[in-house]
């Protein structure tokens, strides 16, 4: 018997990606950090956050034109991209736990 998978994840997937391209077009590198920081700090939604920086720092790199180099003025977008993906990975994993449990046997 042949089962036909169900194509709406897809469909989801398309209109994110469609989301993020009309994003990355519009916003300017700040307007994007200044999302992304929205999402970090207010609505504690990680993965939002990461996606914005990451585009942020894309959009940078390109109004700087300096692919393939580094630059000053990207250290702030770089740190809140590392910021928001270590925090994701924390509160997914309890990554530190372990920081945690030393800390309360001293």
């Amino acid at each position: 018997e042949e089962v036909i998978a169900n194509d709406s994840s897809n469909t989801n997937v398309d209109s994110d990606v469609d989301e993020q391209r009309e994003l990355l077009e519009t916003r300017t590198a700040q307007e994007l950090f200044d999302m992304g920081r929205l999402e970090f700090k207010e609505n504690k939604n990680y993965d939002v956050a990461a996606e914005r920086f990451s585009m942020a720092v894309e959009k940078k790199v390109k109004e700087l034109n300096i692919e393939g180099s580094i630059h000053s003025d990207l250290r702030e977008f770089y740190l809140s991209f590392a910021d928001a993906l270590l925090t994701k990975e924390e509160e997914k994993n309890d990554l530190f736990e372990f920081l945690k449990k030393s800390k309360n046997n001293i």
